[in-house]
């Protein structure tokens, strides 16, 4: 009843609270959920696949440093080149922090004037901590174009100012931001004094680690008798690249499983793309998604 009434007062106010079997089950994010373990879903040739997240390595370092510091600070911002897996770095964080009774639920918030007064009602309501979760470029970013019009520095800017006030003076609501790398400068060259603060908890989201990408290359292509060494050779390059090198290590996957785990195709796109990301997902979508046919792309090149 509690968490019904909760659930009624955010939307109330137009915003959303969730709870772990929310968190577990999509409610946060629509590629991320749990059975048992957590999954993340993968868009493939042949439609969507669920693929185990890789926890270890950088990954998991990188998450036990941002529980700590939402612990301990209250606030952490998640910085980072885009595609590199902030956002599923933060989602992990949420889950972590519900599941293990360090938060009640989470407030998604859009930011904009209000948001302050909106969070400290929420958290005296609940009675118990939460976290407010702003992620101005999720992963729906990447597949919708017209999404990264709405995130507007002045805009980010705003929310980081009530956020940054919040996280200031309300112990119950602890503040988990996630930014890409260009629009982190953007907003910190005229961030106002609270938004100031909050972007100096600033953690840099850097999985350029190449046991952690092969294991990410491993799950993606499903390929159990790959000769040894082919993922962590793929990883190494894609760690040369200057971003997106999460997302890189998902698509060289699964390319690799589109291709039997064939990876000549593979490690000459990764090479010759180098240090480009961009390149590398063009590639990828001619070569797996289009499979190089120039009618297929004439009709996805049609609205």
């Amino acid at each position: 009843v509690k968490r019904m009434a909760l659930k009624a007062m955010a939307l109330e106010h137009g915003v959303a609270v969730h709870f772990l079997p929310d968190v577990e089950g999509r409610g946060l994010y629509v590629n991320f959920y749990v059975r048992e373990r957590p999954y993340l879903e993968s868009r493939e040739p042949s439609g969507p696949a669920a693929v185990p997240l890789v926890e270890g390595g950088r990954f998991g370092e990188l998450a036990a440093e941002a529980l700590r510091r939402l612990e301990e600070e209250g606030a952490v911002v998640l910085v980072g080149p885009r595609g590199v897996g902030k956002s599923t770095l933060a989602a992990y964080v949420v889950w972590k922090a519900l599941r293990g009774g360090r938060a009640y639920g989470v407030v998604k918030v859009a930011g904009g004037v209000g948001t302050e007064a909106v969070l400290r009602a929420l958290a005296e309501e609940a009675g118990a901590e939460l976290i407010a979760l702003y992620d101005p470029s999720p992963p729906e970013a990447y597949y919708d174009p017209d999404y990264v019009k709405l995130t507007r520095a002045q805009q980010v800017g705003e929310a980081l100012k009530e956020l940054g006030a919040l996280a200031a003076a309300e112990r119950r609501v602890k503040v988990l931001a996630v930014l890409p790398g260009d629009l982190y400068g953007a907003v910190l060259e005229k961030a106002d004094e609270p938004a100031r603060k909050l972007l100096k908890k600033r953690l840099e989201v850097d999985l350029r680690d190449v046991r952690f990408l092969a294991d990410v290359v491993h799950e993606y292509s499903k390929c159990g008798g790959m000769p040894a060494g082919v993922a962590e050779r793929l990883a190494e390059k894609i760690a040369e690249f200057d971003g997106g090198y999460t997302l890189a290590a998902r698509y060289a996957g699964l390319w690799l499983k589109a291709n039997g785990c064939n990876a000549g195709d593979v490690e000459g796109a990764v090479e010759g793309a180098k240090p480009r990301p961009k390149l590398f997902f063009a590639h990828y979508i001619w070569r797996v998604l289009l499979r190089g046919s120039g009618d297929l792309a004439m009709q996805a090149a049609v609205p």
